[in-house]
């Protein structure tokens, strides 16, 4: 168009020549017809050139192998400065590799002379372009290939160079660019949607320039407004970016050069950015905005990413220098989902959603690391398995708030951890231990620290100051077929620990613990457990134990399933003050303990033994499971080098132990009737024990009561380290009900017994080994029931006499047993048994009060063995004047001893039996019709016929009755024998060779 507005230029209308003028005026008409030819001729050569630059790139390009191009159109205005191509078309081997609609410049040519390109306007539509490499070949744009950088050659340099030639362009337009690449590591087309630019100029460093920039991939858009100063010695620039839905597949190859494999997922962004670059190297950047990232996964080497949704949007601030590094974050991050892959260790998680809002600072240098992180964490549903370790966890949730400082410099790290932390429900399994653990709720605020050691050897400490609180755990494993239960734990612990010396630990912490029960998953029976533990102060130090106080609250153990099960042991409160332990010496010290409560219960069915020993023989298999390779199937025989060394000994001392409000129940079905006891009010108290001291005697008391009013205590001085060597004990007994222990004794007795109660005091002394017992013994009201032959034989052989006769005897006036048992030994005596000989001790006892009895009315003995063993007990006979019923005086002391022990002894039954001597026939009157024959007659015919008597039977009769009267009379009346314990015989008239005299036996 130019050249057709210069073809039709107006012509340059003829100057007349002036007047008067000469040759001088045809001088001047030829050099103005020069300068109108030379215009023409710049006309006509301006109007071809924009035509021969077409036609000279055309056949430049069309000359290269392999390469048909077309340029449409070439516009020249050189007055304006004004370039412009369009419709240029590069084929190569029949395939486009370079397309551009239209190319233009305005140049502004006053600049030229200050050295200046300066473009007015850059403007380029509609253009393609393709990039390609093959495998091994140099880089190929447009079918063109880029030669192969060589290292540049030295050039002289002078020394006043010349001005530098400036460039600038006041506004850059890019519409509609497309790059079709197919390179290792992207293939796709690129398109540059729109590109706007303001002043730039490279001396005007400092001016601000403007830019917006439109980038799509297929769907994927990148959107940029920014305003910078791209060629100051100090970049600055901020605006605003957007990017949509940027897939990562399509970049694989240029990913797998970091090693990344198999991308996925699609990355959005926008937001508001700032960046200033220095020259001396300071880099600040600075965003705020969101950052999204969808389904996305990836692979490196053996570790599997994804796929993850994440989401952030806030604010980030860094600063970069040669130097240091500093960066801040501050913002909502929150991630959907999250899964984890490891090959090597088999490695599997997934991890439901995480949301963080909160801050974090960072500063780096060369020689220090420091780290703030301020904010709140939380985590969704997490899933864990580790094939190797047959592991599976699960976590329903997890949060924390709080802060984190991290400083690391010269090789010395400091951390400083701050906050709240909150678990949910955790659950754990491990199938080849066959283990199981659930916990419902964690809850940790407190501090923990990590800080260089105090010491120069101390190295690295971690601090932990804080409270733990733990609604519910349970665990369960097969193998030992336990379930332990755990219900509220709450912790309050301050910890100071040496990594590299952990002997060093110091820690202090008091623990409270709520319900706990441990029990036997195979049918629910609680082994132990407890409604309340609270440990008030543990303290560690280097290996040293402090705890105390300690109170268990509600302890019970071994009871079975069931509501009306019982458990066999029962403890309102266990309370320790105190315990010490030191592991250097080794030295253990246990403070004054106080059981407050205990409850005993003891049962044995008809068929089987007590619940205590059936418990015993149920939790002996508990702990003997052991897998194959474990120490357990290790030989015995092994070598000494491997055997442990000894130990040294271990030291301890107990401070006291009190036992307060106790009792025991006794259920025992064996024997018939069944055993049924209750003992409770039990006290006992045990003064201090060391040790190093087995001989200090110490303090001992106990005390207990029976279901019907018995009482028992015992108090005294002994060594219970060492009890054969001293002790100074006496026991009280007091109205203890037989049948209470009736089955017992009456298996052991062969007989029954129907009533009765025993009080017993004991005085037990031990110096030496040496054992002085001295017991009284009292039966009170005791009545046997009654007794077979067999029984009855069995029973006297150990006493001497009917054990009816023997009772009688030894019963008073109210009835009541008094025995005096005493016992002397030697305890270290291997062949002394204790059993038998208070057994021995108490027949002896027996037969000693018996003797002692009956000795005052004429019990008769044998070599200190009563007379009548297996029958009637015989005493002396009482002296009778022959021929009549009066008493010699000499049996007056017998007489008087015996209505006392009468009197003494209601249940006794005396039998007398008055006899006929030849003295007292020979005084006896003839029957009637019958001389009396000569006195040497009268004794030839008895001795020839004894059984026929020679005297009236009738006086005698009478004779015998009347020395029973007078034994009744002397024996009964006030203050002697009560109606029915004297048992006169009939009169027998047989004579006897004894003198004149009655027998009297029980």
């Amino acid at each position: 168009m130019e050249d057709e507005r210069s073809a039709h230029a107006d012509p340059v209308a003829p100057v007349p020549p002036p007047v008067g003028a000469g040759s001088g005026v045809s001088r001047w008409q030829r050099w103005l017809r020069c300068l109108l030819a030379l215009l023409g001729l710049s006309g006509l050569l301006l109007a071809a050139l924009p035509h021969a630059l077409r036609l000279a790139g055309e056949t430049w390009l069309n000359r290269q192998p392999g390469v048909n191009a077309h340029i449409e159109r070439v516009e020249l205005n050189l007055p304006q400065g004004r370039l412009a191509l369009q419709g240029l078309e590069l084929r190569r081997q029949g395939e486009p590799v370079l397309q551009i609609g239209r190319l233009w410049c305005d140049l502004a040519w006053g600049a030229l002379g200050q050295r200046r390109i300066e473009l007015t306007e850059l403007g380029l539509d509609d253009f393609f372009m393709t990039l390609r490499q093959p495998d091994g070949q140099p880089l190929e744009l447009a079918g063109f290939s880029l030669p192969v950088s060589a290292a540049p050659e030295a050039e002289d340099v002078p020394q006043a160079a010349a001005k530098p030639w400036g460039f600038g362009c006041d506004r850059l337009q890019l519409r509609a660019l497309r790059l079709g690449c197919d390179l290792p590591s992207y293939q796709g087309t690129l398109e540059l949607v729109r590109t706007d630019m303001t002043a730039l100029a490279s001396w005007q460093p400092q001016q601000e320039t403007l830019v917006q920039l439109h980038l799509r991939r297929e769907e994927q858009h990148l959107h940029l407004d920014a305003r910078l100063q791209p060629l100051a010695s100090d970049l600055v620039g901020q605006g605003e970016v957007r990017l949509q839905d940027l897939q990562l597949e399509p970049l694989a190859p240029l990913l797998a050069l970091a090693g990344i494999k198999q991308p996925q997922g699609a990355v959005q962004l926008q937001g508001h950015w700032q960046l200033t670059r220095a020259a001396s190297g300071l880099l600040q950047l600075g965003w705020q905005g969101r950052v999204q990232l969808a389904a996305l996964a990836l692979r490196q080497a053996e570790l599997a990413l994804g796929p993850l949704d994440l989401d952030w949007q806030g604010q980030l601030r860094l600063q970069q220098s040669p130097e240091s590094l500093q960066l801040q974050l501050d913002g909502p991050l929150q991630l959907e989902r999250f899964a984890l892959n490891e090959a090597a260790a088999g490695l599997q998680l997934q991890q439901q959603g995480f949301s963080w809002q909160g801050q974090l600072e960072l500063k780096q240098t060369s020689q220090m690391l420091e780290l703030n992180l301020t904010g709140d964490l939380a985590l969704a549903a997490l899933d864990l398995a580790l094939p190797t370790a047959d592991l599976q966890l699960r976590q329903e949730g997890f949060s924390w708030q709080g802060q984190l400082k991290l400083n690391q410099a010269q090789q010395v790290l400091e951390l400083d951890l701050t906050g709240d932390l909150a678990l949910a429900d955790l659950q754990l399994q491990q199938p080849t231990a066959d283990l199981q653990l659930q916990q419902q709720g964690l809850h940790w605020q407190g501090r923990a620290q990590l800080l260089p050691g105090e010491l120069p050897d101390a190295g690295r400490q971690l601090r932990l100051a804080g409270r733990l609180r733990l609604p519910q755990l349970e665990v369960r494993t097969g193998q030992q077929h336990l379930q332990a239960q755990l219900r509220q734990l709450e912790l309050h612990t301050e910890m100071q620990l040496p990594l590299e010396q952990p002997q060093l630990l110091q820690l202090s912490a008091d623990l409270t613990l709520g319900p706990v029960q441990l029990r036997d998953q195979r049918d629910g029976a609680l082994l132990s457990g407890w409604q309340r533990l609270r440990l008030e102060s543990v303290r560690l130090q280097d290996e040293t134990v402090q705890l105390g106080p300690l109170r268990i609250e509600g302890l019970e153990a071994l009871r079975l399933a069931g509501a009306s099960a019982a458990a066999v042991l029962q403890c309102r409160q266990l309370q320790l003050d105190e315990l010490s332990w030191w592991g250097q010496r080794p030295e253990l010290a246990v403070g004054p303990v106080l059981i407050d409560g205990l409850q005993l219960a003891l049962e044995r069915p008809v068929d089987g033994p007590f619940n205590l020993q059936a418990w015993q023989q149920r939790l002996q298999p508990l702990g003997e499971s052991a897998p194959a390779g474990s120490s357990a199937a290790t030989p015995q025989h092994a070598s000494r080098e491997d055997e442990p060394a000894a130990l040294a000994p271990l030291h301890w001392r107990l401070a006291s132990v009190r036992l307060r409000d106790g009792g025991l129940r006794l259920n025992d079905r064996q024997p018939q009737p069944p055993v049924q006891l209750q003992l409770s009010a039990l006290r006992f108290d045990l003064g201090a024990l060391d040790s190093r001291q087995p001989r200090r005697e110490t303090a001992v008391a106990l005390a207990l009561a029976t279901g019907q009013g018995g009482q028992l205590q015992l108090s005294g001085r002994c060594s219970p380290l060492d009890p054969l060597q001293q002790a100074d004990l006496q026991l009280d007994l007091q109205h203890l009900a037989l049948t209470d222990f009736a089955p017992y004794i009456e298996e052991t007795l062969g007989y029954r017994i129907r009533h009765g109660a025993v009080d017993l005091q004991v005085k037990a002394l031990v110096r030496q080994g040496q054992i002085d017992l001295h017991s009284q013994l009292s039966l009170r009201a005791l009545e046997l029931g009654n007794l077979t032959p067999e029984q009855e034989e069995r029973a006297s052989a150990g006493l001497g006499m009917p054990l009816s006769l023997a009772l009688a005897l030894l019963r008073d006036g109210q009835g009541d047993i008094h025995l005096e048992l005493p016992f002397a030994g030697d305890l270290s005596d291997p062949k002394l048994n204790i059993g038998p000989a208070v057994r021995t001790a108490l027949v002896k006892a027996v037969q000693k009060t018996l003797q002692l009895t009956l000795a005052p009315v004429g019990a008769l003995f044998k070599v200190g063995q009563l007379v009548g063993l297996g029958g009637p007990l015989a005493l002396e006979p009482v002296p009778f004047v022959a021929g009549t019923a009066e008493l010699l005086p000499s049996a007056a002391p017998q007489l008087k001893a015996l209505r006392e022990l009468l009197q003494q002894r209601p249940a006794l039954r005396l039998k007398l039996c008055s006899g006929l001597s030849p003295a007292d026939v020979a005084l006896l009157p003839p029957p009637e019709g019958v001389k009396q024959p000569p006195q040497k007659k009268k004794a030839a015919a008895a001795a020839q016929d004894a059984a026929a008597p020679a005297f009236d039977s009738e006086v005698a009769r009478e004779l015998l009755r009347q020395r029973n009267a007078a034994l009744l009379q002397r024996l009964g009346g006030d203050g002697g024998a009560q109606p029915g314990q004297l048992l006169p015989c009939q009169p027998d008239i047989r004579v006897q060779a004894d003198p004149p005299q009655a027998q009297l036996s029980f």
